[in-house]
């Protein structure tokens, strides 16, 4: 899934589109134009599926190969079992309880491990995302409230509390009109 910073420039016109249309769906309504406004979202998102319909066929023919060679590893290990059991039968050397045991416990292992691999990004930056939490922790405040300046003051009672805040300092302006 796309995040929001690697947005196409056709999900960006579908978004400002969209959001126009409804935010001002009375003018659309009044002039008649919802028809247009529709025709428009089509063109714009066949443009799109049209950049993405090669991908999308590259990823169906992965996930079809790979549930393919899935179910023939399967198949190989239950000929394999079969072949052993018909050479030696139920009751030959092989113990075939343990064999299925084994075999199942060799493909959800591999199938896990790889679903596992899959998420290695996502790790690297929870660890990432844990370190900047753990460094805001680790910052120590500049207002201690354990110190024996403040904690020695009486309590604040909150009927009789009466809070003045005073500004210093401080600016507004918007970035376009720096004046």
């Amino acid at each position: 899934m796309e995040g929001s910073d690697n947005k196409t420039e056709e999900e960006k016109e579908t978004h400002i589109l969209a959001s126009d249309s409804i935010t001002h769906f009375k003018t659309v309504a009044s002039f008649g134009n919802d028809q247009i406004l529709l025709e428009e979202f089509a063109a714009i998102n066949s443009r799109r599926a049209q950049k993405t319909n090669r991908s999308s066929c590259c990823y169906a023919v992965s996930l079809g190969l790979s549930v393919a060679i899935q179910n023939l590893v399967f198949a190989v290990f239950y000929y394999a079992t079969a072949a052993l059991n018909a050479e030696f039968g139920w009751y030959g050397p092989c113990q075939y309880d343990k064999m299925y045991i084994a075999m199942f416990v060799f493909i959800f292992g591999a199938f896990t491990a790889a679903q596992s691999t899959a998420m290695g990004p996502d790790v690297g930056k929870a660890k990432l995302a844990a370190k900047k939490i753990f460094t805001i922790m680790g910052t120590p405040s500049k207002i201690d409230v354990l110190a024996a300046e403040v904690s020695s003051k009486q309590p604040v009672k909150a009927e009789t509390f009466r809070g003045k805040i005073e500004f210093r300092d401080v600016w507004f302006r918007y970035p376009a009109r720096l004046n």
